[in-house]
């Protein structure tokens, strides 16, 4: 595979992997089309990024009904804790 075509999957990858946080278990997703104009990419890097994402568990494709979130995908949540101690 040419390295601009991986580049590009790669990048569609990480991007397509933040949208998903907005997306519930088991929603509806994207379409190919859609995507194919939303981020303006070819439908070959489209699909196979799909199907990385497909192989990653992070979105289910049923052919000729469409393209949902996994429902065991887990959402890359970041959690951020402080303890303030104020004990003598």
């Amino acid at each position: 595979m040419p390295r601009n075509i991986t580049s590009e999957i790669d990048a569609l990858h990480r991007i397509l992997t933040v949208e998903l946080d907005h997306f519930r278990r088991d929603e509806a997703f994207y379409s190919t089309r859609t995507l194919m104009r939303k981020f303006n990419r070819s439908r070959r890097v489209v699909e196979r990024t799909l199907r990385r994402l497909t192989d990653d568990g992070q979105i289910v494709i049923e052919p000729g009904i469409g393209i949902f979130v996994s429902h065991n995908r887990n959402r890359n949540h970041h959690v951020i804790a402080s303890v303030h101690c104020d004990w003598p």
